[in-house]
């Protein structure tokens, strides 16, 4: 009968637990609806809510939050050229002698803050090691906090992949019914993108790496090819690129990156034998402007 009783007790402690967290978390989402994730109210509710149940996973990531969103501030900065960041200046304006002036509207992050949503966050994952999300959320909160200069963000997501390929860990992530490898993939060639945008010297090379480490895993994921026949090409080793083009070629003839990107590469090179290769290609695969365009300039090459 004690049995009985305790394991009754339990039960409803349990309830009421599960019934405060549905609660702390419907009066967050209210309060972030109005404000933002750190706006009026959040840090006291956040102060109860991790009285109450410090170890919630909502809990966990509001607080991360409430720390990432606190630390930024936007400011505009000058810079001469057309693309900072892989972003479109806000506006332009030519200096005293002429030279245009490109005007970026750009986040900046205090550092003691970022650090606690860091923190937060790092906390989360030791909690649940297989939420994807949160490893997700950490590479972004450092994507962005880093900028032209990604070198920790690189190391979590080689430690990412690891995690994926040789220790094969079973992800959560909410909204996905299963991260195969492909859904994988997918997600990491999203931070090559943002890498491959910013342009920078040092976001090139994270580009570069993450890139080889990804086609030495997925040797047949033509995504990762290309983007290592882009690098070559942004480095001027054309001959390399078209290497690494003709292995996507290889794997999908249809592939639309690696035959625009060896037209731009055999055109500047005036090598019209093999531009003439990839234009019959275009020709076949491209879009109904690029078969037309592919045309006319296959006519002219005779």
């Amino acid at each position: 009968m004690k049995r009985i009783i305790c394991a009754a007790l339990v039960a409803i402690s349990m309830s009421i637990s599960l019934g405060a967290q549905n609660d702390f978390k419907a009066r967050y989402d209210r309060l972030v609806a109005r404000g933002g994730a750190a706006g009026l109210g959040v840090e006291t509710l956040l102060d109860s809510w991790g009285a109450a149940d410090s170890l919630s996973i909502d809990y966990l990531k509001a607080r991360s939050d409430f720390y990432y969103v606190k630390s930024m501030s936007t400011e505009v900065v000058v810079k001469p050229t057309k693309k900072y960041l892989g972003c479109d200046p806000i506006f332009e304006l030519k200096d005293s002698t002429g030279t245009p002036q490109y005007y970026y509207q750009e986040t900046m992050y205090d550092e003691r803050t970022i650090g606690e949503s860091l923190r937060w966050i790092g906390f989360a994952i030791e909690n649940y090691p297989t939420r994807l999300d949160l490893r997700i959320d950490r590479i972004t909160t450092l994507v962005g906090y880093e900028k032209e200069s990604p070198d920790m963000a690189t190391t979590e997501l080689m430690r990412l992949i690891d995690d994926h390929f040789r220790k094969r860990v079973v992800w959560d992530l909410p909204g996905a019914d299963k991260v195969d490898d492909g859904y994988f993939a997918d997600i990491i060639q999203e931070y090559c993108y943002t890498f491959y945008s910013i342009a920078s010297v040092s976001s090139q090379e994270a580009f570069r790496k993450i890139s080889e480490k990804m086609n030495s895993l997925c040797p047949k994921e033509t995504m990762f090819i290309d983007n290592l026949g882009s690098y070559y090409t942004v480095s001027k080793d054309y001959k390399t690129a078209l290497k690494y083009y003709g292995k996507s070629l290889k794997i999908k003839p249809d592939d639309l990156t690696a035959i625009r990107n060896s037209v731009v590469i055999t055109t500047r090179q005036k090598d019209n034998k093999n531009l003439r290769k990839y234009l019959q290609m275009l020709e076949k695969y491209g879009n109904e402007n690029e078969k037309i365009q592919a045309k006319v300039r296959l006519e002219a090459l005779k």
